[in-house]
């Protein structure tokens, strides 16, 4: 790995005499003007298409041969060349993997002159194609070879260093995060069968920054931050850009890096375009090797979750030029996927070594995702257009969670193969259940103008998008939670090392008698308690930019920009569970027995297996069933109405945050354009004002005049109230704690890219960026210990409003070879020092401190427990990126292509320890087979260890633990065939071997047997498709 101070050194040299290299060009370009005997010039525009494809092509570049005279063309293939001497001119249009073409036209003095490219893929011979491939002929090959090209070209083309995928296949419900796992440097977070949050680099998804179209969305996590990618789809999506170091016009928030999905736009095409894919998808238990009976229905516990296995989707989208001013891109799509898993839950006594409960469960859930977008592009006049977009995108899930937890009691014994419940029969099984249904939503509207004039561009654009999730239970006629035991039994479990083998303990259950009891059947089971657990998400983004640039017109290419954003976003949390005791009347028994309880047909599927292959039958407990039974008889069940007031308190949550930024950047080109320098900085302030739970104890206490505890003649403090609701009612205040903070600083970047040969640019780059806190880590909220308690233990739980972004000074060194005899690859070399990210302390209190607080001195003997910023750390990384088409090497291999990314990470620093989510190596490989009608491709994915959060240290965890999770390979696989443009048929099929995911909490002194607490076994998740274009 790098010597830590090797990289940041040599980026900070090589970008302090890059900018004294472009300072003094500057002043000698300045200093010689053009004289008034200056050429007479004209323009030249035109328009670049990929008649592959019959896409117009962004980012291509477009020369005038004997100057330094160059464009890119927009997102819609359109350039203008200003400045163009007048007389015949030789243009050369060139893109990335599709060749180059030159042209010749006569530029008239003051006016323009058109001058439009096609490109087209190398001919078969390796030739760039002289002949136009016809659209008519588009085969599978072309179609995956033009989404390489569009790739890589924009990753080539950018000023930064960044990667990017086009969205050139199907992979059935079009999560973006499918795309996104093959990308070097990111690690997905599963849940776990689909991707749901992105790391980058180490860090963690709150530090990634999600945006559409370069403007950031709502997001509908709980913490506010981090963005669930599986509200996303791919429908409406062209390609996607990560970006690991920004550029000055980039928003700081993105410590890790950015995730830009930019949408398709019907100015895109010269013709329609109607593309669809029509597939189903079905999943399996056992992977490639339990297909089972995916025809039939899953007999789910209820009626939502009673479906078929197999369900049918489809993606629609249509783009169409109505002409040169006006065009549309409309997409609609719609999936369905059904889910079921069965896992192991264990819980182990890390300091005695042995096991206190397990928990096997049996898990359907479902998946419905829908997407309607429309952008409607518009010239009104020469140069300027407008563009406006909306988007809708829900996701319904269903999860019904059914569990059967043995706990052994105190004084259980054990070992790596077995539990044995003490004999004073203090054990339990218990079935207690967790079902929900989630309606998650995104709205986003957009309205963007440009001008795109000779030297001056504007950009201007605003957006406004609502994200909305909502957990429910009642209201859909089941309970979240519905808990049913037997208690007072002996339990011994065997073959508990066989969970990794997917096999279920031997169990015995004895009662006190010494009589054998089936803890597997529900009769035996004595209703305990339901609970409810419903919330609601509410995230609102609304936002305003404007970028404008101009070229100035030196000997050297010298381009200005400047911008300002304003982000205003409101988060609102509102939610609170419940829970009831399920007491029968007098003469009324409890036991399951007496009701009709039983999930019936869910109890007829046999999902789990002992060590001995043998079926393990349960009889399930139904939560929609139990639900029933409250709405019938309601007085049996009581609601804990104080602790019900305290969780709604806990869970209501609101804060505001206002962000503005302006900006300045400058782009520097020399030596014919080979050099390009993009520096400045930009200034962010941020605004929070956050209202959260008043928890005050003091005020369930008599006070005097002045505020101090009113005592009885023993000492003891004399409460307002005895009635439990009222003194809870007293003490927490629904929002009664409200806060207002700012913050700002100014953030620099320098990305240098320089082309050492057609095929060869090295790039470097330093940037500051930061990471804001969580929402939940700022909203006021405090907890304090009853002051009147015997305990010598008091403490005061503060969420500190005041904590501060953490930062990281980003250095990245980078090489990146294109198209070298077939070969694509890249290897760039970051560090990452960060500083002050937040780490939990427990300090004695102090009368400043309890000030800052708003606390009194009566606090003087408490410890304050509360988040600072206290850490720094340094990650320090490669990652290397090979593409090889094997043809070029071996021409007997043509239609071949493999493929491999590597990122290797290591953590130090002082705080080293106190960084979560960092992963240490991440591989992905794959090969691929691609003849004009059929293509077949098998991707791996290859994740070391990830450490998540500390644990704290107690009686059964070990000090030094950590949450891992567990080493994962995984498996996709896709085949196509092409019968015509209009008509292929595709299979593809995620997580073939249907991989565990595993996770424990551990030290490095606890073994093997007793690290892992949970292993999850999701279902391979198969699509058949038929897809085609008009």
């Amino acid at each position: 790995m790098i010597p830590h101070p090797f990289l940041r050194e040599s980026v900070r040299h090589l970008a302090f005499t890059l900018l004294l290299f472009a300072g003094g060009h500057a002043v000698a370009g300045e200093a010689a003007p053009a004289g008034r005997g200056a050429p007479a010039t004209g323009a030249v525009i035109g328009r670049v298409l990929n008649t592959t494809s019959g896409n117009y092509l962004n980012n291509a570049r477009v020369a005038v041969e004997g100057t330094n005279l160059e464009a890119y063309t927009d997102e819609n293939g359109d350039y203008q060349l200003a400045a163009v001497p007048a007389g015949t001119a030789r243009l050369v249009a060139t893109f990335t993997g599709l060749g180059t073409r030159a042209l010749s036209v006569v530029v008239p003095a003051g006016g323009s002159v058109r001058g439009d490219f096609e490109l087209a893929l190398p001919t078969a011979a390796g030739d760039p194609a002289s002949d136009i491939v016809k659209l008519g002929a588009f085969t599978v090959r072309e179609r995956e070879l033009t989404g390489q090209a569009v790739a890589l070209h924009e990753q080539r083309a950018a000023p930064n260093i960044k990667n990017v995928v086009a969205i050139d296949v199907d992979t059935g419900e079009g999560n973006v995060g499918e795309f996104l796992k093959y990308i070097p440097g990111i690690v997905m977070e599963q849940s776990p069968q689909t991707p749901q949050f992105a790391n980058i680099r180490g860090m963690p998804a709150s530090g990634t920054l999600v945006t559409t179209n370069g403007m950031e969305i709502a997001a509908n996590g709980i913490v506010g931050r981090a963005t669930d990618l599986g509200l996303s789809a791919t429908g409406n999506i062209d390609r996607i850009e990560v970006t690991k170091v920004p550029t000055p016009d980039m928003p700081a928030n993105a410590v890790g890096g950015g995730i830009n999905m930019i949408t398709k736009s019907g100015f895109s095409r010269k013709t329609p375009l109607l593309t669809y894919n029509l597939y189903a998808t079905l999943s399996t238990l056992d992977g490639l090797s339990g297909p089972g009976k995916v025809f039939s229905r899953s007999a789910g516990p209820d009626d939502r979750s009673d479906q078929p296995r197999v369900n049918p989707s489809f993606n629609l989208s249509y783009l169409h030029p109505l002409n040169r001013s006006l065009a549309v891109a409309l997409s609609l799509s719609r999936s369905s996927r059904y889910n079921d898993w069965d896992f192991p839950n264990t819980a182990w006594d890390k300091v005695g070594l042995k096991l206190t409960s397990n928990t096997i469960n049996a898990l359907p859930l479902g998946e419905d995702k829908e997407l309607a977008a429309v952008t409607v592009d518009w010239r009104p006049l020469d140069r300027h257009a407008l563009s406006l977009g909306y988007s809708f995108s829900n996701q319904e899930i269903f999860v019904r969670q059914n569990r059967v937890i043995s706990t052994f009691g105190t004084g259980s014994t054990g070992g790596p193969t077995f539990a044995q419940g003490a004999a004073t029969a203090v054990g339990n099984v218990a079935q207690s259940h967790v079902w929900n249904n989630q309606y998650k939503d995104l709205q986003l509207a957009t309205l963007t103008y440009r001008y795109s004039g000779r030297r001056w561009r504007i950009d201007a654009n605003a957006a406004h998008s609502i994200a909305g999730t909502k957990f429910t239970d009642m209201e859909d006629g089941f309970f979240n939670t519905a808990v049913a035991r037997l208690s007072n039994v002996i339990i011994r479990h065997e073959g508990i090392d066989q969970s990794v083998n997917r096999r279920v303990p031997f169990m015995t259950v004895t009662d006190r008698t010494g009589a054998i009891v089936d803890g597997n059947d529900l009769d035996q089971l004595t209703l305990v308690s339901a609970g409810s657990a419903a919330q609601d998400v509410d995230d609102r983004v609304a936002r305003a930019a404007v970028n404008v640039s101009r070229e100035l017109d030196l000997r050297f290419g010298l381009t200005l920009k400047a911008g300002a954003m304003i982000n205003r976003r409101t988060n609102e949390v509102v939610g609170g569970s419940k829970s009831w005791t399920i007491t029968p009347p007098t003469g009324t028994s409890a036991l399951v027995r007496n009701y009709d309880l039983q999930a019936t047909r869910f109890s007829t599927v046999n999902w789990f297996r002992d060590p001995a292959n043998r079926v393990v039958p349960v009889r399930w407990l139904s939560s929609a069933k139990l639900y029933d039974l409250y709405q019938a008889h309601p007085t049996w069940f009581v609601l804990n109405e104080s602790a019900a007031h305290t969780n709604q308190v806990n869970a209501t949550k609101t804060i505001e945050e206002t962000i503005t930024a302006a900006y300045l950047r400058s782009d520097w080109k020399f030596f014919d354009n080979r050099l390009w320098l993009v520096a400045g900085a930009r200034y962010e302030r941020t605004d929070d004002e956050g209202w959260g739970p008043l928890n005050d104890i003091r005020a369930t206490y008599r006070q005097d005049a002045n505020g101090n505890l009113l005592r009885d003649a023993a000492g003891r403090l004399i409460p307002v109230t005895t009635n439990a609701l009222e003194r809870t009612k007293l003490q927490y205040i629904l929002k009664g704690a409200h806060t207002k903070r700012d913050y700002d600083g100014v953030y620099p970047s320098v990305n240098a890219s320089y082309s050492l040969t057609p095929n060869l640019v090295a790039r470097a780059a330093y940037a500051k960026t930061i990471g804001r806190p969580n929402f939940p880590e700022i909203i006021p909220g405090m907890t304090i210990t009853d002051p009147d308690a015997t305990t010598l233990n008091k403490t005061i739980t503060i969420v500190n409003s005041g904590l501060q972004p953490w930062s990281a000074d980003n250095f990245d060194l980078s090489l990146e070879a294109y198209e070298v005899r077939g070969a694509v690859a890249s290897v760039s070399l970051f560090q990452k020092d960060l500083k002050n990210f937040f780490g939990s302390t427990r300090t004695d209190a102090t009368i400043e401190e309890l000030a800052s607080f708003g606390l009194s001195e009566d606090y003087l003997d408490y410890d304050i427990i509360t988040k600072r910023n206290v850490g720094n750390a340094t990650i320090r990384g490669v990652e290397f990126s090979y593409r090889q088409s094997l043809g070029p090497v071996v021409p007997w291999l043509r239609g071949f292509q493999v493929y491999t990314n590597v990122t290797l990470m290591d953590l130090g620093g002082p705080n080293a320890e106190d960084l979560t989510g960092f992963s240490p190596r991440t591989v992905q490989w794959g090969v691929s087979y691609t003849r004009p009608k059929f293509s077949a491709r098998v991707n791996v994915n290859q994740n070391k260890w990830r450490r998540a959060a500390p644990a704290t240290a107690s009686a059964t965890v070990r000090p030094g633990s950590y949450t891992y999770f567990a080493p994962q390979v995984k498996i996709d696989a896709t085949v196509s065939y092409m019968f015509s443009r209009r008509y292929s048929v595709y299979a593809d099929v995620r997580n073939l071997m249907g991989t565990a995911q595993r996770r424990g909490v551990y030290s490095p002194d606890t073994p093997v047997y007793a690290r892992i607490d949970l292993a999850q076994y999701p279902a391979a998740a198969f699509t058949l498709g038929l897809k085609g274009e008009f």
